[in-house]
């Protein structure tokens, strides 16, 4: 079996869409996220900065990179 890598999209980016997110980065795919609040983006950067080091002890998976959210 080959890898893969996806662009997976993620509506709305609160906590449970943050998440989403990040766990996608960790596994090596780009992700496009949607969430129509002011400030979303922002809010969704800051959060995949925090986890990212949880992520990393945790195992990143080849590809693994958060510059990868769009």
């Amino acid at each position: 079996m080959t890898d893969v890598t996806r662009t997976i999209g993620v509506v709305g980016t609160g906590v449970i869409g943050a998440g989403w997110a990040v766990r996608l980065l960790a596994r090596g795919h780009d992700v496009v996220a949607w969430d129509p609040a002011q400030g979303a983006e922002e809010r969704l950067r800051a959060a995949v900065e925090w986890a990212w080091p949880s992520a990393t002890r945790l195992g990143l998976f080849p590809g693994a990179d958060r510059s990868r959210l769009e």
